[in-house]
């Protein structure tokens, strides 16, 4: 199967760790369930050592896109067989494996959010479900609790209370504090005033006999008490206002931030480093193309060129002129046994020397025989792997044809090799039917696989190849 993604398992959340753990029972479980178009949706994953390998059995290259740069059928494919996974999954349908159930809603969160799809050339984008670290902080920072606007059904008791209490107030002033005019017919004389003692007026008067009425005292203690609640009511929603306003702007500013963090990550993964200090630190990666000169390369079954090897000596050509010149690219010749020939590294400025010994490759120079094997090991031998990053491309039409390493399992050596050197990727470009066997070298490594039918997919098949090559640093 093709690898279209390698993380650590050390970068991923617990919770996405646990899924990936299980997601070869979510694979089952869900064929079990739904259709398999839907299912086919989702990778699967292979746990090794301190990686998880997302794997599909689709072939052709790859590309992790956001959901939004999906084309328009793609789109409308992709969400159509999302909705189908997440109404499953938001379901009450019993699972099968009831160990799965824990981790039912995380799944379709995941599914719901789409954070990582690989697009192909061809066919619905494939979603992988994982969620790293920085993902899940900046999920749960954005998560803020939300308060509740006040039911409305408490509006009409408090508007009927405060209707009471007005109705209290006036019947209250009416009676006790309200002046009495004098009655019909009554001459009144007042006496002058004595100017040692204050005038008492009416109010004051009214004022001293409520302070000598027991009863009077209590009501305006009442009356005070009423009023004191008011008045905190009134400042307790003063203050619930302000700590929602208060609330909202610290979320608008949590939201500035993580727009912030996330503008800032996408800049620094587009950013490419310095020449100068990957030459300086011995990391700039390096090419190996390892090409196959051998007699079955001379067949004319490939439409559009006059033979196999005259297709991939002109895509090998372009392939040299796409990559960035501060890549080395090496060259070995996978002709007569029992070893390939190395034809050595070509500098950026040897892109023309390189050119001329591609075309030079002839089957009829040595006995025309494919040591595959040997050409996989010269691969190893001229890249770094563990430092530094290296490719490999290999371009052959057949399987190992030497005594001496004919009966050895190229799959194995690839696992070898990818065990010694985890970042070498080899790409295989397999022509004609017998090549099939050396498909595992990409799977394997990491590379891509590509079974191209004429000589327009041999050309990009290998542009596809070096695509990470094109551009490695800023000068």
């Amino acid at each position: 199967m093709l690898r279209v993604k390698r993380i650590k398992k050390a970068d991923l959340s617990l919770r996405s760790g646990d899924l990936c753990r299980n997601f070869d029972a979510w694979i089952s479980e869900l064929s079990s369930k739904l259709d398999k178009d839907c299912v086919a949706l989702l990778p699967y994953v292979e746990s090794d050592g301190e990686y998880f390998n997302f794997l599909t059995k689709r072939e052709g290259g790859c590309n992790e896109l956001s959901k939004e740069a999906l084309n328009p059928e793609q789109q409308k494919e992709y969400l159509k067989r999302s909705q189908v996974l997440c109404e499953f999954l938001d379901s009450k349908t019993p699972l099968s494996d009831t160990k799965l159930e824990a981790q039912r809603a995380y799944l379709s969160d995941l599914i719901k959010r789409s954070s990582h799809i690989m697009v192909f050339e061809r066919g619905v984008p494939l979603l992988l479900p994982m969620e790293t670290l920085q993902e899940e902080a900046l999920n749960k920072t954005a998560v803020m609790p939300v308060i509740p606007p006040p039911h409305r059904g408490c509006l009409l008791p408090f508007l009927l209370g405060l209707l009471g209490l007005l109705l209290l107030l006036a019947l209250l002033w009416y009676f006790f504090l309200r002046p009495w005019p004098f009655e019909k017919g009554e001459v009144t004389v007042k006496d002058p005033p004595v100017p040692s003692e204050p005038v008492k007026t009416p109010v004051l008067q009214q004022e001293e006999e409520v302070a000598e009425d027991p009863e009077d005292e209590l009501k305006a203690k009442a009356l005070e008490e009423e009023r004191q609640r008011l008045e905190a009511e009134k400042l307790k929603k003063q203050q619930e206002e302000q700590k929602l306003k208060a609330e909202q702007e610290r979320q608008k500013k949590l939201e500035a931030e993580r727009k912030a963090a996330e503008l800032k990550k996408q800049q620094a993964k587009n950013s490419k480093p310095k020449c100068r200090v990957m030459r300086e630190q011995g990391t700039l990666p390096k090419m190996v193309i390892a090409f196959d000169g051998s007699q079955s390369m001379l067949l004319d079954d490939v439409p559009g060129s006059s033979s196999r090897l005259a297709a991939a000596k002109s895509s090998a050509r372009k392939l040299a002129d796409s990559i960035d010149k501060n890549v080395e690219i090496g060259l070995v010749e996978i002709n007569g046994c029992p070893a390939a020939k190395s034809r050595g590294f070509y500098s950026g400025i040897q892109r023309s020397a390189l050119k001329g010994t591609i075309s030079g490759i002839n089957p009829m120079r040595y006995d025309g025989k494919t040591p595959l094997i040997d050409g996989l090991q010269q691969i190893s031998k001229m890249t770094d792997g563990v430092n530094a990053d290296a490719v490999g491309v290999l371009i052959s039409d057949g399987e190992d044809t030497c005594p001496a390493t004919a009966n050895l399992d190229v799959c194995q050596v690839a696992r070898a090799i990818h065990k010694r050197q985890p970042r070498l990727k080899i790409h295989t470009i397999l022509i004609g039917e017998d090549a099939s066997q050396a498909a595992c070298v990409a799977r394997i490594t990491g590379g891509k696989v590509f079974s191209p039918q004429n000589a327009h997919e041999i050309d990009a098949g290998l542009q596809s190849s070096g695509n990470e090559l094109k551009k490695v640093c800023d000068e």
